[in-house]
């Protein structure tokens, strides 16, 4: 593999450190979207994929910088379809005004009532 830092400039790496340092939440999408790739089964022990999404939905929930963001309202999502009643995230998530300005919070708490029979 060879010496990767000669590879890097130090300046694109003290970039991309402080970008993730501005929006903790891009680590936490990364980190989701290297397990679904990585993981294709999806939640397994192995994958750790529910605790993951817990950890990093609780995380920002009274973070007012991502109240309307749409990378964070998909995390809520893939939690959402692995806990027993999506239709109470969904609920939560109203509470909290989290998505409310998205339509994906619409449609996936229509999607949720739809599955649930209601």
């Amino acid at each position: 593999l060879g010496d990767w830092s000669s590879d890097v400039c130090s300046s694109d790496l003290s970039d991309e450190v402080a970008q993730l340092a501005d929006d903790p939440l891009d680590l936490h999408v990364r980190y989701a979207r290297f397990v679904l790739a990585n993981y294709p089964a999806g939640n397994s022990a192995k994958s750790k994929l529910v605790p993951i999404l817990e950890a990093s939905t609780r995380r920002f929930v009274k973070d007012d910088r991502y109240t309307n963001d749409p990378r964070y309202l998909r995390l809520w999502g893939l939690y959402a379809k692995h806990v027993e009643c999506p239709v109470d995230c969904d609920c939560f998530l109203f509470s909290r005004g989290i998505g409310e300005r998205l339509g994906l919070m619409y449609e996936e708490y229509a999607a949720a009532l739809e599955a649930a029979g209601k």
